[in-house]
């Protein structure tokens, strides 16, 4: 029995071959503390390590465990469902649709100093600017500022990031993202733990909003380069990624040009994934040559401070679309509404934690914190429920909101970010045609917005894991006590 890998699993759920293979692999590395393998667990074709792993380290980073952060905001609304009408959601969504991109904008959204100040402090220049209630800044993981009081200057930020780095990030602000990102109105359709949800101020009938996304190509372009993925197919994946990043970050290319680029770049990275799925030689040593980086080293320094930028740019990224839902609530309801920012967590990320009195670096990919009451002696509310931990479901599926148990020790304070999926994307495109999964959610009431016509396929709700089977585990395992659960009312979604 392999002692480092570390299983939160139950029922039927477990990891696919070609995962436990990759886990093996892993868990040879020198410096591998402990590796969590949690039920939302599956193998990505483009992707070095599975998703749903938590790697803990002391003195070794491993840059190819780290994707750009990705995570994920729980926002609670003032407002029950009965309360608002299809007509007001479609003028929400429709708002939403114009003000939100899915894909890198054409012209700056941001200024360069403002894009500095996010880089340094995070979420709170967003709370500011755009009308946040500034009290919910102490719900977010690390404050929103996984820098705070690390005394980290502007400069040492800026060194470390490559060239094409700013330029993506100031095209980047307000995007949400293709594949699986959304931005989804819910309904708390049960309450399961009343009184954890009454101290988050959570009621039957209420509205919230799930958003998931990350730092889009600002996260992209630091990932590309510290992981040096740019060596793929010969060097050919490096010299397209520069005309890519070049084009779309230049004053020169008209936006048409820039516009058929990223659709280009869209459906290429799909023919991409198709191919991996199907020529499995095309991935030589994309997983068995992870490589590792001493903490001791100034690259070593170097990386952690572009990681952890976009740490905080995906903080403050997705702070700004919450603060446009929240005015076109206010032009839509009343302007007097005022959201709740409930929780902000990554599931990608790359941090140093606490660990029962350990300092360890935690690599987590797909995967939340799940920090108990005790973490929070200073928190008005968490100190009393622990950490609040947003799982969503799948396209159509029901969501749960949990909160950290005293026992999450055993997953080292970790827990699945969602179902997980049972079929890769481009598994998924090849078994689920677009008209019957829309047709699907269509008879279940779902409102979908969207950016055009893409493969919906690869979004079924038949390609993810059953999302009451993780969250059995995860309550089984004392990792989390379920507090709600949530339908879904309406969704943007970040297909083209």
């Amino acid at each position: 029995m392999n002692r480092i890998i570390h299983y939160v699993m139950g029922g039927n759920i477990k990891p696919d071959k070609k995962s436990l293979d990759i886990l093996t692999a892993m868990s040879k590395q020198e410096g591998i503390r402990s590796i969590i393998v949690l039920p939302d667990i599956h193998y990505k074709h483009s992707y070095h390590t599975p998703t749903g792993v938590a790697v803990f380290t002391e003195d070794k980073i491993f840059p190819k465990f780290v994707n750009p952060n990705c995570g994920i905001s729980f926002i609670a609304i003032p407002v029950k469902r009965k309360d608002i009408t299809n007509k007001q959601i479609d003028q929400i969504f429709n708002s939403l649709r114009k003000e939100i991109s899915v894909a890198p904008r054409i012209k700056p959204n941001i200024s360069l100093e403002e894009l500095k100040s996010i880089l340094l402090k995070g979420a709170e220049p967003v709370y500011n600017k755009h009308g946040l209630d500034k009290s919910c800044l102490k719900n977010l993981e690390n404050k929103g500022n996984i820098f705070s009081g690390k005394n980290k200057t502007i400069h040492q930020i800026l060194s470390s990031l490559p060239k094409e780095a700013l330029k993506m990030g100031q095209r980047s602000f307000g995007v949400l993202g293709y594949g699986n990102h959304f931005l989804e109105m819910q309904r708390v359709k049960e309450i399961l733990n009343p009184q954890i949800a009454s101290k988050f101020g959570l009621e039957k009938d209420q509205l919230c909003i799930m958003l998931h996304s990350d730092s889009r190509a600002f996260g992209r372009v630091v990932h590309d380069h510290y992981s040096k993925k740019a060596e793929k197919l010969f060097g050919l994946h490096n010299i397209y990624k520069k005309v890519h990043y070049k084009i779309v970050s230049s004053k020169a290319v008209p936006g048409t040009i820039k516009k058929l680029f990223e659709k280009f770049n869209y459906y290429a990275n799909r023919v991409k994934s198709t191919l991996y799925l199907r020529l499995d030689f095309l991935r030589h040593g994309l997983s068995a040559k992870f490589g590792s980086i001493s903490t001791k080293e100034k690259y070593t320094q170097n990386f952690i401070n572009a990681t952890q930028s976009a740490i905080n740019f995906g903080y403050a990224n997705r702070a700004y679309m919450t603060s446009l839902v929240q005015k076109a609530f206010q032009k839509v309801i009343t302007k007097k509404i005022k959201f709740n920012i409930l929780y902000d967590c990554n599931h990608d990320s790359l941090q140093q934690e606490n660990i029962d009195g350990k300092l360890l670096w935690a690599h987590r990919n797909g995967a939340s914190t799940a920090y108990p009451k005790k973490h929070y002696p200073n928190h008005p509310i968490f100190s009393q429920t622990g950490q609040p931990i947003p799982i969503p479901g799948c396209l159509g599926g029901a969501s749960f909101l949990c909160a950290a148990s005293t026992s999450s020790k055993k997953s080292m304070y970790s827990s699945p970010h969602g179902a997980g999926r049972k079929f890769d994307r481009p598994e998924a495109r090849g078994k689920f045609k677009r008209k019957d999964v829309l047709k699907n959610l269509k008879s279940l009431g779902l409102k979908i917005y969207d950016y055009g016509k893409g493969n919906t396929g690869e979004e079924s709700p038949s390609a993810f894991k059953n999302i009451h089977h993780v969250i059995k585990i995860v309550e089984d395992h004392g990792i989390a006590k379920p507090v709600a659960e949530m339908e879904p009312v309406a969704v943007l979604k970040g297909w083209t």
